[in-house]
């Protein structure tokens, strides 16, 4: 007999292979989400900051 988890607010069931690969390939996702961020995040902050305005540089 499979084991199944069920998401009481979405009305999904899954068995537990199929929400342990989803487990693993949405960690995949947000390793290679956080490996991208760090090499970009000076970029998107350089193009985003304007330093006479104080809202840009406060926030």
């Amino acid at each position: 007999m499979q084991n199944y988890h069920v998401v009481k607010k979405v009305g999904v069931i899954l068995n537990t292979d199929t929400r342990n690969k989803l487990l693993v390939v949405s960690s995949l996702v947000c390793v290679v989400l956080l490996v991208i961020a760090t090499f970009f995040d000076l970029q998107i902050s350089n193009a985003v900051i304007n330093y006479n305005s104080i809202f840009g540089t406060v926030f």
